[in-house]
């Protein structure tokens, strides 16, 4: 019996034993995809339609290792700041990087708004720059249409990650969505079942409809 009981007991040490090398070969098979995400600058696109209008949102989060050279992109001054007016900038600049084909015909991106982290938080690789776009005069018209986006911004130490949205009319239906192996790029084919009617005009008509009613003349009986 007391000869069992060693055994148990060393076979309970060894396998106590065994459990920090375990520890450590998980660590060390999760610590190439830790060290590769520093080095990264992860672009995140996502394209939204709708009948009056294509948006992008655009999330731009660097990583420790290349935080400060995106700060010194954005960092005109060098004053270890970031400035509502460089960041204006900055996203502008982002904006000339991309290039985006509606129906064949090359169209021009407008910033809509930025938002930017502390310049410090950028740099420890905590910090997200989130860009609005909006495509100049991309109303929709009925019918088969395709859009084509590629992201040309800092590809030597970027990764790319892109999508469309769901829309949100349901008069607008993506057929086909091909991305390169990168996600640098993506092809998008919809269909728009209905005239582009712009979603302010309808509040003209509901005014027009309301002063109808109001003002319609009426008979006096006899």
């Amino acid at each position: 019996m007391t000869i069992r009981s060693a055994k148990t007991t060393c076979a309970s040490f060894r396998a106590m034993g065994a459990l920090p090398f375990v520890v450590l070969i998980l660590l060390a098979s999760a610590s190439p995809a830790r060290a590769h995400r520093l080095d990264e600058y992860l672009q995140a696109t996502r394209i939204g339609l709708s009948q009056d209008r294509v948006e992008l949102n655009v999330d731009l989060t660097p990583g420790a290792g290349v935080g400060p050279s995106v700060l010194t992109l954005i960092d005109q001054n060098n004053d270890g700041q970031i400035s509502p007016s460089e960041a204006r900038r900055y996203a502008a600049r982002v904006a000339d990087d991309f290039r985006l084909d509606l129906n064949g015909r090359s169209r021009t991106l407008r910033v809509l708004d930025v938002k930017v982290p502390l310049a410090a938080d950028l740099v420890d690789g905590l910090g997200t720059i989130h860009l609005d776009l909006e495509v100049v005069d991309a109303t929709l018209t009925a019918g088969h249409s395709s859009l084509t986006f590629r992201n040309e911004h800092q590809p030597s130490s970027s990764v790319y990650l892109v999508n469309a949205l769901k829309p949100t009319s349901a008069a607008i239906e993506i057929t086909g969505q091909e991305r390169d192996q990168a996600q640098q790029g993506v092809r998008l084919t919809f269909d728009v079942s209905g005239s582009a009617v712009p979603a302010w005009s309808w509040l003209v008509i509901a005014v027009v409809a309301l002063g109808a009613v109001r003002y319609r003349p009426f008979r006096v009986l006899p």
